[in-house]
């Protein structure tokens, strides 16, 4: 399973789309928990493999310490 950070925008999102491709599970991380949730169900609907979220302020020592 590959971590992807920033995952709901930019290369962070199209590194996830492309792993989902190479059917390879994923834990997303990004701040907005329902921009997380919406592309996780996108790419697990369209490719079938498992994806995970955790809705996390990488930036702050509480959001490292929460995933």
């Amino acid at each position: 399973m590959v971590m992807v950070t920033v995952a709901t925008s930019g290369i962070g999102l199209a590194f996830a789309k492309e792993l989902e491709k190479q059917n390879k599970p994923a834990v997303l991380v990004a701040r907005n928990a329902a921009k997380l949730k919406a592309v996780s169900d996108k790419l697990t609907n369209q490719h079938g493999v498992l994806t995970r979220y955790i809705a996390a302020d990488l930036s702050t020592r509480d959001g490292v310490n929460n995933v």
